[in-house]
């Protein structure tokens, strides 16, 4: 919950790809890397982040 008059964050991640390059069979973003979606490494990036 935000606090009154606390600063407003919003957070825009694109997750596109066809994975056409790279021969796979499911999109950039849902490939596992090191036990995890790619999408998920990036959003821990920005877990924490007060106000988002």
């Amino acid at each position: 919950m935000l606090s009154m008059g606390g600063p407003r964050l919003a957070l825009i991640l694109a997750a596109a790809g066809s994975s056409t390059r790279m021969g796979g069979d499911l999109r950039k973003p849902f490939i596992e890397l090191l036990g995890l979606p790619v999408i998920c490494h990036a959003l821990k990036r920005f877990q924490g982040i007060n106000g988002l």
